[in-house]
């Protein structure tokens, strides 16, 4: 059995929304506005893709990934205007081991995000700072 980590973009424009989740066309949950979310997966071939739970037009591109023990799929969920969904998935990585560099910047933008939260910074130097995380990805 595989896992998905999936990591939703923070976004004004999209703070409302959440996002559904379908895994070989089967709705399986959703993510919201910051959020990740961790789900477990069998093996063999999938396709992942969102759609917007307010609009309900459109869906986001679709990634194909294949699943094996212990294989760990990280995606990045975008929003992006140049589709009608107005989603993106990007696929981050796909490897069959735990990566604790990746686990350790996931927990970075944990962190990051809390401070925005709580106003220790704004919204200018939390996007700065994520984006130096996320390019070392």
């Amino acid at each position: 059995m595989g896992k998905i980590i999936m990591l939703r973009e923070s976004n004004y424009a999209g703070a409302v929304a959440s996002y559904n989740i379908f895994l070989d066309n089967q709705k399986i949950g959703s993510i919201k506005n910051a959020g990740q979310l961790e789900i477990d997966i069998a093996n063999g071939n999938h396709e992942i893709y969102l759609t917007n739970a307010i609009l309900k037009i459109g869906k986001s591109n679709v990634l194909n990934f294949n699943s094996t023990d212990n294989s760990v799929i990280k995606i990045l969920v975008k929003s992006v205007m140049s589709s009608i969904s107005g989603i993106k998935l990007e696929l981050v990585s796909n490897n069959n081991n735990f990566s604790k560099k990746i686990d350790d910047k996931y927990e970075m933008l944990e962190k990051l995000n809390e401070l925005k939260i709580n106003g220790t910074i704004n919204e200018e130097e939390f996007e700065n700072e994520k984006k130096k995380i996320l390019e070392g990805i």
